[in-house]
């Protein structure tokens, strides 16, 4: 099973410039409330799920979010948005493979990154 080594955020809701480093085990988020360890959590959603949807999400006053999950197996995954839309895109980078870039997925995370991330999105 892949795990999650990095999480670094960039301009997403609370968290300007946010570089996590997850051990093994167990890693817990503690902290006062409105610090920002729900938009961490947001976060990871929207780069696994492509959830929540629109900008609402990119920190105030900035046009740009951005998000990267560095898994066990050296897999990156980033995503970027902007506010105008015109950016929005996933980004793959696996040892030993070409970097690859998907732009037109609509509501879906491209299957390439659900296999890459090694999940899917449950249908209840």
């Amino acid at each position: 099973m892949k795990k999650i080594e990095t999480l670094r955020i960039k301009n997403f809701q609370t968290h300007k410039d946010t570089t996590l480093q997850f051990c093994k085990g167990l890693n817990v988020l503690v902290g006062e409330s409105r610090n920002g360890k729900t938009a961490i959590l947001r976060m990871l959603r929207w780069i696994y799920y492509n959830e929540p949807r629109g900008d609402r999400f990119i920190r105030s006053g900035e046009e740009q979010c951005e998000g990267e999950v560095i898994l066990s197996d050296g897999t990156s995954v980033q995503r970027i948005r902007n506010r105008k839309g015109k950016i929005t895109c996933y980004g793959l980078n696996s040892p030993g493979q070409e970097e690859q870039a998907f732009t037109k997925y609509g509501t879906e995370v491209p299957l390439e990154l659900q296999q890459a991330l090694g999940v899917s999105k449950p249908y209840l």
